[in-house]
């Protein structure tokens, strides 16, 4: 009878110790499924960090390309206000020229008609369209 009382005691200190390593078994399950869980979290948090890093630097890149099509914008505005101050400064100076000497040669209006053309054709600063000047005016 104390031989049967031992052996149900050790039977029942290993199903125990089985219970405990089973208990531990699961413990370990578990503690790798969080410990993966939170790999998980952390690699979706880096990927939504570079995602929102990404898309900064988008936005920075189009507000960059905004900003030097403005300025490009109002560089473009700047030089054909300075053309078209140089045009009519050249019309001025060749329509007085041909104005003050008018009645040779037909008078101003033919010479300012000329000098549009040349003008539009040649382009205002140029030395072609300076010396068409120069040669209207002596007529």
């Amino acid at each position: 009878m104390n031989r049967m009382k031992g052996q149900r005691r050790y039977e029942e200190d290993e199903g125990a110790r089985e219970g405990m390593n089973m208990d531990e078994g699961a413990r370990e399950v578990e503690e790798e499924e969080e410990e993966e869980e939170e790999e998980e979290e952390e690699e979706e948090e880096e990927e939504e960090e570079e995602e929102e890093e990404e898309e900064e630097e988008e936005e920075e890149e189009e507000e960059e390309e905004e900003e030097e099509e403005e300025e490009e914008e109002e560089e473009e505005e700047e030089e054909e206000e300075e053309e078209e101050e140089e045009w009519w400064w050249w019309c001025n100076k060749l329509y007085c020229c041909c104005c003050c000497r008018g009645g040779r040669g037909g008078g101003g209006g033919v010479g300012w008609t000329i000098a549009s053309s040349v003008i539009k054709v040649v382009g205002v600063g140029s030395s072609a369209f300076k010396s068409g000047l120069e040669s209207q005016c002596r007529q």
